[in-house]
């Protein structure tokens, strides 16, 4: 087994309702936000962590492919033999991995090397000036509240303050992902292309869901947008000018 291309993919997320993803807070400040969104320690711009963008997709495939249960709820691994796990089941972990959860003690499983890695998402340029010319920040607050279902009145502590990147503010990744092949099997190598043809779907199902904390009360929808909406990706290795989708 070789690889026989590493594809190269490009995206752009335009967030559609203001997007929410944590950071760590050490310093507590009086009328201070209670939930910051994670930044760039350097520029304090806002960005979405690659770690987050493929434990989104990888949530979405299991969930769309019903392998949900295979971990418990848990991101899976195969145990034993890969060729004695369902076909859905080791599609995903050909793509995203299938490597033992820490503090495992089962050793047998199959050991599966992820194909893709995702990258850091970074805000535009143009997003970043049109925030700070409208805004004069790259985030807005918002206030939310628990109601007392039997008094109509704010409970829970009162308000709570959400910091948000704002709709419209767009942001850009690449995702990496390698093509296996084998000389003589022919089997193996078209369930490497149709793996990478799902990926790319899959990709696409965050459309359809949100991203970060409170997607559920409304936080987090964004909109795929590829580079090139024809060729969805590119052949970064060997190399070569030649595009595919």
């Amino acid at each position: 087994m070789q690889i026989k291309e590493i594809r190269k993919i490009e995206c752009s997320l335009k967030v559609i309702t203001g997007l929410h993803i944590g950071g760590g807070n050490d310093e507590i400040k009086i009328g201070g936000v209670d939930n910051v969104v994670i930044r760039d320690p350097l520029t304090s711009i806002p960005y979405i962590p690659g770690s987050s963008l493929k434990g989104k997709i990888r949530s979405l495939a299991e969930w769309t492919t019903g392998c949900v249960d295979t971990g418990e709820g848990n991101a899976f691994y195969i145990k034993g033999k890969a060729s004695d796990a369902p076909s859905n089941a080791l599609q995903i972990v050909k793509i995203f991995g299938n490597g033992k959860p820490d503090g495992l003690e089962d050793d047998n499983h199959t050991v599966l090397q992820t194909r893709v890695a995702i990258s850091d998402a970074f805000m535009t340029p143009e997003s970043q000036k049109l925030l700070l010319e409208k805004l004069g920040s790259y985030t807005e607050t918002k206030y939310e509240v628990s109601i007392n279902r039997l008094q109509g009145k704010v409970g829970g502590g009162g308000p709570r303050q959400i910091e948000r990147v704002p709709a419209g503010a767009e942001f850009t990744f690449e995702a990496i992902y390698k093509v296996f092949h084998k000389s003589d099997d022919a089997a193996f190598n078209s369930a490497e292309e149709t793996a990478f043809q799902s990926f790319l779907e899959y990709i696409e199902l965050l459309n359809h869901d949100g991203l970060g904390g409170g997607s559920s009360r409304g936080n987090g929808r964004v909109e795929v947008q590829w580079a090139d909406s024809q060729a969805r990706y590119s052949v970064a290795w060997p190399k070569t000018d030649q595009k595919d989708g």
